[in-house]
């Protein structure tokens, strides 16, 4: 089964694209080849919206993606938390760095942090560095 990517990704997507050509970068293959079928698709008279993936999935509202987006920024605090000081971390413990966090973001409990930190959909917001196109990107 595909996985689904919410609106907000998919606009960053074209956000960074946008720049990539306003900068004159050229494309790559995959991302000419993708612009080719959704052009041939709307060409032949799908909805633009629907071939871009911008109609909202069931159950996506902009406020879950902003949640989304928080517990990505704070869950990036955890993993910079605990990651060694040599690698621009503060060396703490995983109980350390939860407890730490929820100092910073006192809306979230260390219990509740260290559930978000177990969930496997959250798994890619245990990340320090993040680029603009991850899902969920807090800093865009």
């Amino acid at each position: 089964m595909a996985k689904k990517v919410n609106t907000a990704d998919i606009r960053r997507r074209f956000k960074n694209t946008a720049r990539q050509i306003r900068s004159g970068n050229p494309l790559r293959q995959d991302q000419l080849a993708y612009l080719a079928d959704a052009f041939d698709r709307i060409g032949d008279g799908a909805d633009a919206n629907d071939v871009f993936g911008l109609k909202k999935i069931r159950g996506e509202k902009n406020s879950t993606i902003e949640a989304r987006k928080d517990i990505s920024l704070v869950l990036s605090l955890v993993a910079a938390y605990r990651s060694p000081e040599e690698d621009g971390g503060y060396g703490l413990s995983l109980d350390q760095s939860f407890i730490k966090a929820s100092q910073a973001f006192p809306e979230y409990s260390p219990e509740t942090l260290e559930r978000y930190w177990r969930q496997q959909d959250k798994k890619h917001m245990r990340n320090i560095d993040r680029k603009s196109e991850d899902q969920d990107n807090p800093f865009e």
